[in-house]
Parts: C-alpha cells; structure tokens; sequence
C-alpha cells in the first residue's frame, strides 16, 4: 500500500515520502506505522535492489479494509485452498523442510522451506486430487497457505514432525506471533506472522513480531548470516514485513518475556510477496 499513517507525528505519509527521511528518522517511525484506514500496525520496506519501490503494508488488515490487496495467484491459491478443506477435512500431512540454499562450507541440511526463495506464490500444485495421494507438504507452502485463507488457518487436518509428538490439527499446531502465549511453551508449534524490526545488539540480532509484549526472535549473528544466505537477502532488514514461518518451542523469561531462539536457518520459512 502506498499511505500509512505515522502515530508520533499523526501525519499521513507516502512511502515515497518516508523513504525520503534520513536513516535514523526512518528507524525511529517505522514502528509506529498504522493503516490510515483500519489503523491495524503498518510496515515500512525499503526499495529493493530487484527494483521494487519503497512500500508500506499491514498484515493482517482489518476486515473489509480497502486497503487490503491481494494478486490474482493468491486469490486463486485461497480459493482453491478452501475448496479443498472443505472437500478433505480428514486429510494427514508431513511437513518437510528443505532450505533453498544450503549455507556455504557446511554440510547441506534438512530444513525448512522448498521451492526456491521467489516473491511469488509459487506454482499451485499441493492441492486438488494429486495432492490426495502425497502425505507430505513443504513447509513454504504452509506458510503461503496461512498468509493466503483464514479457512486453511482453522483447518482441522493433521500435520506432524518428528518432534510434534503425533498428529496435531493445523489450527492448534500453527500459531499466529501475536496469539502467543506463556500456555505455548515447552511444546513444539509452528509460529508464524510478519516481522515489525529488526534491532541488532552484540552477537545477535533480536526480530520483533509486534510490541513488547508479543513473541520476539532472537538470532545468533550465525544463523542470521545462514538465514540470508540461503533466502538471497540484502541484509536481515529484508525480513522486516516478510512472512516468517518458525517451529520450534517458546521460551519465556523470568521478566516474562515471550521469545525464541531457532538453532539453524533450517527452522525457518520464509514468504515475500510482492506489494501492490
């Protein structure tokens, strides 16, 4: 979307002219973006070196919010995605993952997402009758699958991992950043949304899903690194309104702060779509 609206100021800008704003102004307002709109929390991307202009977005939006866009591929991915749960409530899947490129000098691992580290939704091939014999999906397109319909996110077929103990629903095993809570912990979930900023500090790198009560992401400066290598990023800016998908167990500190600290790039999947 091309307005959003700055909370400390309360002035309605463009993305072009936020991006015109020094460096440290723009690091200072980027998190008290709102839709101009429904006044969900906004994001600020920078102008990519791909050449896509410099954007704000909202994840979710209100509902009915004008604002909210989607390209013609996800339509049709959300429309086919609920056909098919509707068609298929008892469906049973494995979830696969499988970095896109391996990080260099290491020995090639299983993690997650497939089918490269394009903006776009991907080929829609995991659904409909083809998909009726396969017991396994990978982890990307989860991801685009939630980011996509509300039905797949309250779908009651089945996903499991090695360590998810058994059979877990989607809807109880995938859970949104914001929904996180101290009841998650100690159990292994899929957690997924859009990251709101990025703060580096000594040795790692902390990722913000929303305001400080909300889960945050703490990165080893190694994982990090991994993480942009195998996703094509410019820098861990990038990340900053992607979809992030991340299994693995919540911790919560004795200051009662939610967070999680992955071991490897291979927990996670991401998903950039492209802005309108």
């Amino acid at each position: 979307m091309d307005l959003a609206l700055d909370t400390i100021d309360n002035e309605t800008y463009s993305a072009a002219d936020f991006n015109k704003n020094s460096a440290s102004w723009i690091a200072e307002h980027r998190t008290a973006l709102e839709c101009d709109l429904c006044h969900n929390q906004a994001f600020f991307r920078k102008a990519s070196v791909s050449g896509q202009a410099a954007c704000f977005g909202a994840r979710p939006h209100a509902e009915g919010c004008e604002r909210a866009t989607h390209s013609s591929e996800e339509s049709e991915r959300a429309e086919a995605l609920e056909k098919y749960v509707l068609e298929n409530p008892g469906g049973h899947f494995e979830l696969k993952f499988t970095l896109p490129k391996p990080p260099s000098n290491k020995t090639p691992v299983t993690g997650l997402v497939g089918g490269g580290a394009e903006n776009k939704a991907g080929k829609f091939i995991k659904w409909g009758k083809r998909q009726e014999s396969s017991s396994s999906i990978q982890a990307r397109q989860i991801l685009i699958n939630l980011a996509t319909s509300e039905k797949y996110r309250q779908s009651t077929q089945t996903i499991s991992t090695p360590k998810s103990g058994g059979k877990v629903q989607i809807c109880d095993y995938f859970i949104p950043f914001l929904d996180a809570s101290e009841g998650d912990a100690g159990k292994e979930r899929g957690y997924w949304g859009t990251i709101t900023k990025v703060y580096p500090d000594e040795g790692i790198t902390w990722l913000n899903t929303g305001f400080p009560r909300h889960m945050s992401i703490v990165l080893k400066d190694e994982v990090r690194d991994d993480l942009i290598e195998a996703y094509g990023l410019n820098g861990v800016e990038d990340l900053i309104g992607a979809y992030v998908l991340l299994v693995g167990e919540l911790k919560v500190s004795a200051a009662a702060k939610k967070y999680m600290r992955p071991p490897a790039a291979r927990n996670f999947a991401l998903y950039i779509p492209k802005e309108n």
